[in-house]
């Protein structure tokens, strides 16, 4: 794969060095429109450093993501048994809005790393996708 020569650190950090340079010798009195259009590059120039870059591993969805809802629960339990044994109360978990499982409109996730458990935020998230009449999805 032939990378983009903008994806580099080297070639971000230079572009982001020089625009910074001449910002700072921009911004002194009567040249603000060139100090503004200096920053305004800088960020178009990240958007297109975003844009353009590879994406790394962490950012790509897991190859095995269930695509119908019947398959969410048996791949939320096999995900967390790669990681066992978790404390009591901290596996990944989805409850439903409705009796059955069916998609909603909305869907409230709850994000907790591994010094935290969704018993810690009880009920804020149970009583946020009840008001919203949403699925809600912990997510270890």
């Amino acid at each position: 794969m032939i990378k983009h020569p903008s994806s580099t650190p080297t070639v971000v950090f230079a572009l982001f060095a020089a625009c910074s340079v001449v910002a700072y010798r921009a911004s002194s009195p009567g040249y603000l429109l060139p100090a503004v259009l200096v920053a305004l590059s800088a960020h178009l120039a990240n958007k297109i450093h975003r844009a353009l870059r590879p994406l790394s591993e962490l950012e790509l969805l897991p190859s095995d993501l269930p695509c119908t809802v019947a398959h969410v629960v048996a791949w939320l339990r096999a995900r967390d048994q790669d990681e066992a044994p978790l404390e009591p109360g901290a596996e990944s978990a989805i409850e439903w809005a409705v009796g059955e499982a069916k998609p909603t409109e909305l869907c409230v996730v709850y994000l907790h790393g591994w010094g935290a458990s969704p018993p810690e935020l009880s009920p804020v998230p149970e009583q946020l996708a009840a008001a919203l009449g949403a699925n809600l999805l912990r997510y270890r």
